[in-house]
């Protein structure tokens, strides 16, 4: 842009060299009303490109939250259950640890590819754990 400035001076001022001094001022505050009008065109479009951009960060992050929760809600019983509902369960012999684990496994082997919330999976230490719960 800068560049584009500096050519419109110079052809400017060659056109003035030609011309009386009363028009060469006249030519010469039109020039430079000119490049004032073409720098704050600039101001103008970085300002607008700063929205639109903050606008787009704010749709993505807006995509990835539909992503989010369309993922959250399930219909299973045992993932709705809360921890104290649950192992109250357990010990009454109603589900088996195993079979809460396996849940909760297969949830967050369907979840965490939108989410990346899990780092290292240990899932079949937790399953030999809730299998040495149940007592086999």
């Amino acid at each position: 842009m800068d560049v584009f400035i500096y050519k419109i001076i110079f052809v400017a001022t060659n056109m003035t060299q030609k011309r009386s001094d009363n028009t060469n001022y006249r030519a010469m505050r039109r020039i430079g009303k000119l490049v004032n009008f073409i720098y704050s065109l600039g101001y103008i479009v970085r300002f607008f490109h700063s929205i639109f951009y903050s606008l787009k960060c704010r749709l993505n992050r807006l995509r990835g939250l539909e992503a989010i929760t369309k993922v959250v809600w399930s219909d299973n019983e045992i993932l709705n259950s809360s921890a104290v509902t649950l192992s109250s369960m357990i010990r009454s012999r109603q589900l088996t640890a195993e079979l809460v684990v396996q849940t909760f496994i297969d949830r967050i082997t369907q979840v965490n590819p939108i989410i990346n919330a899990v780092v290292s999976d240990n899932y079949q230490e937790a399953i030999k754990r809730a299998k040495q719960i149940d007592g086999y």
